[in-house]
């Protein structure tokens, strides 16, 4: 069934020229070459910046066909479309409404590797969905990914070039956990720091025997983009 959401739209930025006018420089609108109301670009002078409709030098055939264009696409609308791929469920639908709602959507991440990814958006294992988007970015990339906020929900959504893409959320309300010591065990990339796993007696929650983790002095949290991810699993239940 298509969707017949009203989404807003995004008016057109254009680059900002002026010529001279009888009272002064006039700003003008610039597209293709040339500015809206008809002057080739030659015959102005270029500007930092992009045209403003509401100055009081702009011109107003440039202000009239600048808010005849049509909108761009939204970023809400060009996520929900990318959206549309995931797998069907709970954690979709709930993106799907507070995209509509107008919740923003930053950053948005194109063409990167998984480090960056990484990087730049937080994946915990308490988060609904971390493992599979964990997983996602195993695959071949480039891969784009974006993060959304709601008051309730942080989203982050993981599109691997060549699969579907997939949602991880989690609440924004800190969930009150268990104190557990923390335990280290070495990466497979020896350029990477050590998995974090949350010690239990004499094994962590995942299994491992504590006798293979090297303990630390802080407590295990979820926040920490080393944990584990079923340790944090089992920590936030």
């Amino acid at each position: 069934m298509p969707d017949e959401h009203a989404w807003e739209r995004v008016p057109v930025a254009f680059p900002n020229c002026v010529t001279a006018g009888p009272s002064g420089a006039v700003a003008h609108a610039v597209s293709r070459g040339a500015t809206l109301c008809g002057i080739p670009v030659r015959r102005a002078t270029t500007t930092p910046g992009c045209f403003a409709p509401d100055a009081a030098s702009a011109c107003p055939r440039c202000v009239q066909r600048a808010a005849a264009t049509p909108g761009r696409p939204s970023p809400q609308e060009l996520l929900h479309d990318k959206i549309l791929a995931a797998d069907a469920g709970p954690l979709r639908d709930a993106l799907v409404e507070a995209l509509k709602q107008g919740a923003p959507v930053h950053p948005w991440i194109r063409g990167a590797s998984a480090g960056n990814v990484r990087s730049s958006v937080r994946l915990y294992g308490a988060m609904e969905g971390a493992r599979q988007a964990d997983e996602a970015l195993r695959t071949e990339g480039p891969f784009g990914a974006a993060e959304v906020v709601t008051a309730a929900r942080r989203f982050v959504v993981i599109m691997p070039r060549y699969t579907r893409p997939v949602i991880a959320a989690r609440s924004v309300r800190p969930v009150a956990q268990t104190p557990f010591p923390a335990g280290l065990t070495p990466s497979p990339n020896a350029s990477a720091g050590g998995t974090e796993h949350a010690v239990d007696g004499d094994a962590t929650l995942c299994g491992i025997p504590a006798k293979q983790v090297t303990v630390v002095r802080h407590l295990f949290s979820a926040e920490h983009r080393s944990a584990c991810f079923t340790c944090a699993e089992r920590a936030a239940t």
